[in-house]
């Protein structure tokens, strides 16, 4: 299959950044209630309940920030699948959400948290199966920083590449026609140079996101790592929220775009 010249990497994000002021209107109840509950977990030092920030804004230990804690969990983990689906849903099939939540699809959305648990593991995992012996290499002859940064920088490109490439695997989901995954790559391969383009977009995005952190952690903390004061945490777990859902609107409107450019699948059944 010969790639299709008419689309660009700029093109793709153009579509997807006019996808988002079009339907800017429906944002707040797709993504607003779910999204606000998940700030909390933004100032946590847990991986699974952030039961810690729910006392730091004030709740006593026990039952009173476990409940809390644990809403606060779901709209990470299903909520987050939740509103992605919602979002695909409205721009692909014109589904307006309620009133202040999207519209609930059990198997889309469960569909959904599932893939996008399992499918990282391929589109992350063997990219650092490739690059690791490099960066063990450099870590033993005790290279710069930069160096071993740079070494996984390609590597960093790669795996966003493959999760565009397959990023029809999840939307499929959310409008129940489901593509497995030779299938989305297949019907991507015409767009294999511009998602190369908007994926060294994004390695080039990450690693800025991640030194400017590096950067700015240290005057925010004190020798022993711990924040100046409580406010000086809110506003840095704030911040970082909104970069995150900023970034993840982003990806799942790049995700739906991809999906309208995907080629048509002209398999026959029998062979797939």
């Amino acid at each position: 299959m010969q790639a299709d010249t008419t689309i660009t990497a700029m093109g793709l994000i153009r579509e997807a950044l006019t996808q988002i002021a079009r339907n800017r209107r429906w944002l707040l109840p797709i993504m607003g209630v779910i999204w606000l509950l998940q700030l909390p977990s933004f100032f946590s030092a847990e991986n699974f309940i952030p039961q810690d920030a729910m006392e730091l804004m004030g709740l006593p230990p026990g039952a009173a920030s476990l409940i809390p804690a644990v809403i606060v969990m779901l709209a990470v983990y299903i909520g987050t699948a939740w509103s992605a689906v919602g979002w695909h849903r409205l721009t692909l099939m014109d589904e307006r959400p309620a009133q202040a939540l999207p519209r609930w699809h059990t198997q889309p959305i469960l569909g959904y948290f599932v893939v996008s648990i399992f499918l990282p593991l391929l589109t992350w995992g063997l990219p650092a199966l490739a690059v690791l012996p490099v960066l063990a290499l450099l870590m033993a002859l005790d290279a710069p920083m930069t160096l071993t940064e740079s070494a996984a920088l390609p590597a960093g490109v790669m795996a966003i590449w493959l999760s565009l490439r397959l990023s029809p695997v999840q939307v499929s989901r959310a409008v129940q026609t489901p593509a497995h995954i030779a299938e989305a790559f297949r019907r991507t391969a015409h767009m294999s140079r511009p998602l190369w383009g908007v994926a060294l977009l994004g390695g080039l995005f990450l690693t800025a996101l991640v030194g400017s952190q590096m950067l700015v952690t240290p005057l925010l903390t004190d020798a022993e790592g711990y924040y100046l004061s409580d406010t000086v945490m809110f506003l840095d777990g704030t911040l970082f929220w909104a970069t995150f859902f900023l970034f993840f609107l982003l990806t799942i409107s790049i995700f739906n775009t991809i999906y309208r450019h995907m080629a048509l699948d002209t398999e026959p059944a029998e062979s797939r």
